[in-house]
């Protein structure tokens, strides 16, 4: 019998079916030649074609270079339509996002002198709304609304006074001098 890689005659062992006169011709076959190994898919971003193995595709998956072609595909996707992306919110925009939280955020800032009111830190400033962001949308940018806290006290105010409950900065705080 002739081996279908390297076309020398062999003979057969006793017991075996077997078309390779040794395991490195099998191997040689199987990655150059055999068919059903890894198949040739073309990339749905770049159009490249790339061999791909069976395992990827019966999971559905293999349908691209990279994960660098993944990424560009998805993001033009979501361009056309926003609404597959996971991060859709039924197109509800982040208002901190907005240009003018940016400019409350900043008038805060300055006007408490760009440090804590409580300690005085100047590293890691918050802003905190005195009356929730959630629930009162109409006054989310009015400056009377905003104080400049630490990270550390920030976390310390919001675990002592939740945000279902309306206080005054006072009952908590006593500003510094």
């Amino acid at each position: 019998m002739k081996c279908l890689y390297c076309r020398k005659e062999f003979k057969f062992q006793k017991g075996r079916k077997t078309k390779f006169c040794s395991r490195f011709c099998y191997k040689k076959w199987r990655k150059e030649k055999d068919p059903r190994l890894r198949p040739k898919i073309k990339c749905l971003y770049c159009g490249k074609e790339n061999p791909k193995s069976r395992w990827y595709l019966k999971r559905g998956e293999g349908k691209f270079c990279n994960v660098k072609c993944y990424g560009k595909y998805l993001t033009k996707l979501w361009k056309k339509q926003p609404e597959l992306s996971p991060n859709w919110r039924g197109g509800i925009e982040n208002p901190r996002i907005d240009i003018r939280w940016k400019r409350w955020r900043k008038s805060i800032l300055k006007r408490d002198n760009y440090q804590c009111l409580f300690c005085g830190s100047k590293e890691k400033l918050e802003i905190h709304h005195l009356l929730p962001f959630s629930k009162f949308p109409e006054l989310r940018y009015k400056k009377w609304n905003g104080i400049t806290l630490c990270q550390k006290c920030h976390r310390n105010f919001t675990s002592h006074f939740p945000a279902q409950r309306f206080i005054r900065f006072e009952d908590f705080f006593s500003p510094k001098d």
